[in-house]
């Protein structure tokens, strides 16, 4: 039986007054196995006064035992002349080691089993590794000396480590609570949900139009990366942060993952563990410090992976707005009073080492904390991604319509101009979308071109090449040139609340400030 099996058993013949069944038990079962059952026994009744006798017995018993059978304990240090330091209960105690033990097995960290009694302990034997053992904690903070500081039970615990393990902050381990050692370690590198395991999708080439803005990000992020001995050499400095704005949809993610991609091109590198990608609200906690702390572990991440590949590692923050807003005079806490202040230390360098770029993506840079918006931090770049303009938008539908196998009679109107006239409805400034009449008594225009966004050519582009095939499959008609540019509008009118590009009359829908009647065109 187990302890658990014991307890219940102890329990039952306890009262039922069977003296015989609890005097057989005390005599078959391991004292061990009985000495836990009693505690368990005495912690859940609070009285041990009934089993104080038993105790006493067990307990000399289990001494005993140890002296005849031994004790598994861990080693703390090896010794010379055959010695070894070991964890015995509250106290360090050297003992000698057996000659049939193999000294090079023996390690810090190493299991093994003392027997003898006070006149003499001796290491006779070492036990293999087990990683199903111990407890799992985070490492909070590495001290000078190595050790670590982690949390447990809600109390701060400083950790020796086994031979041969280093850890860092952010660490994931395993320890013994018993010897106060940790036995291993789980890289943050290797725990991080954040990092990517692959390369980026996108490279700058996939990404049509934007000549501008890349090449700003090529000599502002790529090429002090790349070629970081020359710009130190002119006393350039490599940016700390930058901030990608605008409407959503228009590549801001993807143009992300770019840079870092030709980072790594040009660095000739396979390791993309460095770019780190992040939803604003995925590190936010209820709990006061929780999301301070994912910060720094984010940053102690990217750092361990910096050193490790030589390339600046990149966190792409999306939605920074959600952690990043602004500071208010008040008496009472606000996440954004401690988080601002811990994304301003780690992106400053007071925290020391690695070279890390945090790339802030939003479409709302007035929501942001001015602090960050300075030199030194997100302010060091700070670039505007705007909505397609016509060439980028028949860079994007070009991509799709030009593929080797599309649906035939998608080709017909490809061939007819089926880009143009999309381009040119999407642009056309005399034939705007819809009217809105404003809270003012004004009337102004809902132009096409200031509602598109790559994303929604990208939308287009694959609708159209569905519906083509669909009709393949049902034996239908293909899309026609109008049918193309309805579907445009209707996409467009989605966004703003109308399912039905039937109706014709006024509706309303909100914007970020204000409300505002539509009147379709036409």
């Amino acid at each position: 039986m187990d302890s658990y099996e014991i307890k219940e058993a102890i329990e039952k013949a306890y009262f039922g007054k069977n003296k015989q069944a609890l005097r057989k038990l005390f005599e078959n079962e391991d004292p061990r196995d009985l000495a836990d059952a009693l505690w368990h026994q005495i912690h859940e009744s609070y009285d041990g006064g009934r089993y104080k006798q038993e105790l006493e017995e067990l307990t000399k018993k289990i001494k005993e035992m140890n002296n005849k059978s031994g004790q598994r304990v861990r080693c703390l240090g090896v010794l010379p002349e055959r010695r070894a330091l070991v964890k015995l209960g509250p106290i360090s105690e050297e003992v000698m080691v057996s000659p049939s033990v193999n000294m090079s097995k023996l390690k810090r960290g190493t299991e093994v089993l003392v027997i003898g009694g006070n006149e003499g302990r001796v290491i006779a034997g070492v036990r293999e590794p087990s990683f199903n053992e111990g407890r799992l904690s985070k490492v909070q903070r590495v001290l000078d000396d190595g050790r670590a500081l982690i949390e447990d039970g809600g109390h701060g615990l400083i950790l020796s480590l086994a031979e041969n393990l280093k850890c860092n902050s952010g660490d994931e381990i395993r320890y013994d609570l018993d010897s106060l050692m940790i036995l291993e370690v789980i890289s943050a590198e290797k725990n991080s949900v954040f990092a990517l395991s692959e390369k980026p999708e996108f490279t700058f080439d996939d990404i049509k139009g934007l000549e501008e803005e890349k090449k700003f990000l090529r000599e502002r992020i790529v090429y002090p990366a790349v070629y970081k001995e020359k710009f130190k050499k002119y006393g350039l400095k490599s940016i700390r942060g930058a901030l990608l704005h605008g409407p959503p949809g228009c590549g801001k993610t993807i143009l992300a993952g770019a840079i870092f991609n030709e980072i790594a091109t040009l660095k000739k590198t396979n390791d993309f563990s460095g770019f780190f990608l992040i939803n604003g609200p995925e590190v936010l906690s209820k709990w006061a410090g929780n999301t301070e702390e994912a910060i720094r572990n984010i940053y102690e991440q990217a750092r361990i992976v910096n050193k490790k590949s030589g390339i600046p590692s990149i966190i792409c923050w999306d939605e920074i707005e959600s952690i990043t807003g602004k500071r208010k005079d008040s008496s009472t806490y606000t996440p954004e009073k401690t988080v601002v202040p811990t994304l301003l230390s780690q992106m400053q360098g007071v925290v020391s080492g690695g070279d890390v770029i945090l790339i802030g993506l939003t479409n709302r840079p007035d929501l942001i904390d001015p602090a960050l918006m300075r030199p030194g931090r997100l302010g060091d770049a700070i670039l505007e991604i705007p909505r397609p303009d016509s060439k980028a938008a028949g860079d994007i539908l070009n991509k799709i319509f030009k593929r080797e196998e599309l649906p035939q009679g998608l080709k017909c109107i490809i061939e007819q101009g089926l880009t143009n006239k999309l381009v040119e409805h999407t642009y056309d400034n005399e034939n705007p979308l819809a009217f809105a009449k404003l809270r003012s008594g004004e009337t102004s225009p809902l132009l096409r071109q200031e509602m598109v966004n790559g994303a929604l050519f990208a939308q287009i582009g694959e609708e159209l090449v569905l519906k083509a095939c669909m009709a393949e499959i049902y034996g239908k008609d293909p899309p026609t040139m109008p049918e193309a540019i309805e579907m445009l509008d209707n996409i467009l009118l989605n966004q703003i609340g109308v399912l039905d590009a039937g109706v014709k009359n006024g509706f309303t829908f909100d914007t970020s400030n204000y409300v505002i009647d539509v009147s379709l065109n036409g």
